[in-house]
């Protein structure tokens, strides 16, 4: 795969997918709103908003650095990004997310969004 610019990640990888890919590096647990708000410096409340959004648009960039910051999504890491796209090729089940006792109250809400807003 070539190398892709920030803006076309940015395009592949909306606020809702990013939140679903949010976890702990060494344990395979999803990060809280909580953690993801502190890592990124942004409110919790703006981490619940953008969870639920399909793509970037009338995002302020500084909110959408912390928010990946927060979410350890980096489009300018060449490792995250080819880590993340292995996982996508392989089909992303969330198994992680499915394990983590809040799958179907909210991860897979979630997960039918995003799902839902590609392309046909």
């Amino acid at each position: 795969m070539s190398k892709l610019s920030f803006w076309e990640y940015a395009r592949i990888y909306p606020p809702v997918l990013c939140r679903l890919l949010a976890k702990h590096p060494v344990k395979a647990v999803p990060l809280s709103a909580e953690e993801i708000a502190l890592a990124g410096h942004i409110s919790t409340y703006e981490v619940l908003l953008l969870s639920r959004m399909t793509d970037w648009r009338d995002v302020p960039v500084n909110l959408m650095q912390g928010y990946l910051r927060g979410c350890r999504v980096d489009f300018c890491d060449w490792r995250t990004m080819n880590r993340i796209n292995a996982y996508r090729r392989k089909g992303m089940h969330f198994e992680y997310l499915r394990r983590s006792g809040n799958w179907s109250s909210y991860y897979e809400p979630l997960a039918k969004k995003y799902f839902l807003s590609l392309p046909k």
